[in-house]
């Protein structure tokens, strides 16, 4: 099975969470994803940051002509030929990590949709009216023609199931995968970045919009004597410096703006708490990054955060009260370090549940595919059975009779030019498989001579006189010259090499017709020669 991936929207450090998210998933399908070929489309501009993918051989890169950075392009793009990229790729599913399904069709290829979360419906006022339209024209686009949607929590599937209740059977829950390694950096290197002391500050990942109510914990740590708070994120960090300046924490509260993943490693490793104040969450990574290193976990119930720490961690019951953050703050001080290992966000599970997933709909496309092919087929042979009554009816009437055996005409109905079928013949009669072998292979009923040499055998037991008949097909010129293979059949492997071909060709000019093409098309000095000679 050829699966191909969506990356065209990434945008390297801006994406947050989801980018994190596509490059864990990215990593479980090379390491575990052997069985599948994967094809990930990205943008020129980004290419270069996923070639350490194509290091396994299941995994191949195609960099599309479009740049990630210019997102009204890229959106573009990706609706008008996306789908026809994929198609030349022949992939079997294509992923979309996010809901930006391509609008226009011109393949069958079933369609994952991975559904984050529902902010523009919660938080309106976070988006112009433009946005909100088009993310809106999005979702149910999505919803409507995607053959699976992924939504990564419980909770998203709820809201799900609320705003678009008719998507609600395609849905399935499958966890985002959390990949958590060792930094391999001292403690020394951020403490002189950043002029922090080891286990002695609190740490919090978090983007700087509102519902990730920072604010709050900012008013808690004012509030506490020699508390030291860095927060690691991107969005508005200029207003959030111009309200710890008016505030006098520069000192308290340091901002590290997006940091590579090693040295977020490092900042959690050397924390002494982790503080995560959101109130709205998809999924929530950070909380569960930090507990697998056995970190001391605050924060809020809200959304899907409890389902995914699973009530592991130190929760505050009213996200905005400065005065319980401030106990709970204490009373986690006081825990012990414990690590939890979360094995339902491991990459090979979620792979598996994943790959799973892409097999079902696949088989589920072929056999709708196979469904429409043989109701196409039996459609067929209804309408070629009637011309064959209304033919032999005229015949007889005439006074004559149609030497074609109808189920020896039916058999020949929608096969390749170039390739025989024998197993939809072999229930024929010896007459009937005859006129059905001989015409599919030279494309014209017997001749009466020729017929009538062969019915001397048609009292032999069927599949001797099968594999006699075969044999004599498949050896003749006009198999070799057109190369015309007779498939499934258990009596003997044609040949079809280079030297059969050359002794077909060399049968095949003994043919006036064939001598007659190839005249032809000679130059007409050299025609003028041949006509000379030969005639």
């Amino acid at each position: 099975m050829r699966i191909g991936i969506d990356l065209l929207w990434v945008r390297e450090g801006i994406c947050g969470g989801t980018e994190s998210y596509i490059r864990n998933l990215l990593d479980g399908f090379a390491a575990y994803g052997m069985g599948h070929e994967y094809v990930l489309f990205a943008a020129k501009d980004h290419a270069r940051s996923f070639l350490k993918y194509t290091q396994a051989a299941h995994m191949h890169l195609q960099v599309c002509r479009v740049k990630s950075a210019n997102r009204v392009k890229r959106i573009l793009w990706e609706n008008r030929y996306l789908d026809a990229a994929a198609a030349r790729r022949c992939i079997d599913v294509m992923l979309v990590p996010v809901y930006s399904k391509p609008a226009a069709r011109v393949s069958s290829i079933p369609y994952v949709s991975v559904i984050h979360d529902f902010q523009a419906l919660h938080y309106p006022e976070y988006f112009s009216p433009v946005k909100r339209y088009f993310l809106q024209y999005s979702w149910k686009r999505t919803m409507r023609t995607s053959a699976g949607l992924v939504t990564i929590s419980e909770d998203v599937k709820k809201d799900l199931a609320w705003y678009f209740p008719s998507a609600k059977a395609k849905a399935v829950t499958i966890y985002n995968p959390v990949v958590t390694k060792r930094s391999g950096i001292p403690a020394e290197v951020i403490e002189r970045r950043y002029g922090i002391r080891r286990m002695e500050y609190f740490y919090c990942v978090s983007s700087m919009l509102p519902h990730k109510n920072l604010d709050t914990v900012l008013s808690v740590i004012q509030g506490m004597a020699g508390a030291c708070l860095v927060i690691s994120g991107v969005g508005k960090e200029k207003d959030l410096q111009r309200k710890l300046h008016a505030c006098r924490m520069e000192e308290k509260v340091v901002l590290t703006g997006f940091v590579p993943g090693k040295v977020r490693d490092c900042l959690y490793e050397n924390c002494r708490l982790f503080l995560f104040p959101s109130v709205f969450e998809g999924f929530g990574m950070p909380p569960v990054e930090a507990m697998r290193r056995g970190k001391r976990v605050v924060m809020t119930r809200c959304a899907s955060l409890e389902e995914v720490t699973q009530g592991r961690a130190v929760y505050v019951e009213d996200p905005y009260s400065v005065a319980e953050w401030k106990e709970k703050i204490r009373y986690a001080l006081a825990l012990p370090e414990e690590k939890i290992p979360f094995p339902e966000y491991e990459l090979r599970e979620i792979i598996r549940q994943y790959t799973s997933l892409f097999s079902r709909l696949a088989r589920k496309k072929e056999r709708k595919e196979n469904g429409r092919r043989q109701a196409k087929q039996a459609s067929q042979l209804q309408i070629y059975e009637q011309i064959y009554d209304i033919v032999s009816e005229n015949y007889q009437k005439a006074g004559k009779q149609l030497d074609y055996e109808k189920r020896a005409f039916l058999c020949s109905i929608g096969a390749h030019p170039r390739v025989v079928d024998v197993s939809g013949c072999t229930g024929l009669s010896n007459a009937e498989f005859y006129q059905a072998v001989h015409t599919a292979v030279y494309h014209r009923l017997p001749e009466r001579e020729e017929y009538e040499k062969w019915s001397a055998f048609f009292g032999m037991e069927p599949s001797a006189f099968q594999r006699k008949l075969l044999k004599k097909l498949s050896a003749s010129s006009v198999a070799a010259v057109n190369r015309i293979r007779l498939v499934r059949h258990p009596y003997f492997c044609q040949h079809t090499g280079v030297w059969y071909r050359a002794l077909g060709v060399l049968y095949g000019l003994t043919d006036k017709p064939t001598l007659r093409q190839i005249g032809k098309k000679l130059p007409v000095a050299v025609q003028k020669i041949a006509r000379k000679v030969f005639l």
